[in-house]
């Protein structure tokens, strides 16, 4: 049983016997995406700040006012919606070059669902692109952008199962 506190777009609620922030975003102007500030579900070593799964996003409470990481999290959340809203197109062009619509084409937009977490788990080079992108995304929000870029070329080289040295990391974060 949770109970729920609700200002405009703003939530709190007790679930698991934990206090729990919501926040209501939107990607592309009109996509909501619930953003949960909790620490359930990470581990307790603390080296996780945040993480995008497919339609929501959990930060943990200490980073509820870090609007980078917000906000890399939020162009994972985009990574994901883009092959989606890019398939709609075809879904109705087919649906009007048919001239009815046919149920099977509500399958084009959820083949869409399926592309970034695969090409994601299954393709290097584009998990290297979707977290360098995501991350210089993140260093917009910070001051000390040197010792970020550094930080995040850590990161990059060594969480995320990519073959590439901090140095070469630190090189396509500075372009």
């Amino acid at each position: 049983m949770a109970t729920i506190y609700c200002s405009r777009f703003n939530f709190y609620a007790i679930a698991l016997g934990t206090l729990m922030t919501i926040k209501l975003k939107f990607v592309f102007g009109f996509i909501p995406v619930p953003v949960f500030y909790t620490d359930f579900g990470f581990d307790p070593k603390g080296t996780v700040a945040g993480e995008a799964r497919s339609v929501i996003i959990r930060i943990r409470p200490k980073y509820i006012n870090d609007e980078g990481i917000l906000q890399h999290e939020l162009n994972h959340i985009k990574q994901f919606y883009l092959p989606i809203l890019l398939t709609l197109p075809i879904m109705f062009g087919l649906w009007y070059y048919l001239g009815y619509f046919d149920p099977v084409l509500a399958f084009v937009p959820a083949i869409g669902m399926l592309i970034h977490p695969l090409m994601y788990l299954l393709i290097e080079r584009y998990r290297l692109w979707s977290e360098v992108d995501s991350y210089k995304i993140q260093l917009k929000y910070y001051a000390d952008k040197v010792e970020k870029m550094k930080k995040f070329a850590y990161f990059i080289s060594t969480k995320y199962r990519l073959h590439i040295s901090e140095t070469d990391a630190l090189i396509l974060l500075s372009k």
